[in-house]
């Protein structure tokens, strides 16, 4: 079995976490964030942690820099 070379990070308060998370294409590998714990670094030790991630996506809600995750915002000034 091939290792996926992709991850998406999904925020828990995008609506339909789940159907989300497995209607992902084919070697999208699916992680939930935890709500409860910074969406930055709960992704920095995801990849920290793995060599063979090529592309990041991240599903959540935002607008024009910024994103807005379960446990805070991330902007960009």
């Amino acid at each position: 079995m091939v290792k996926p070379s992709q991850v998406a990070f999904i925020d828990p308060a995008v609506q339909d976490v789940d159907l989300l998370a497995s209607s992902l294409q084919f070697g999208i590998e699916p992680m939930v964030l935890d709500a409860s714990r910074p969406a930055v670094t709960q992704m920095a030790e995801f990849v920290s942690a793995r060599r063979d991630i090529a592309v990041i996506h991240v599903i959540a809600h935002g607008q024009s820099g910024r994103i807005d995750f379960a446990a805070g915002s991330v902007t960009h000034e």
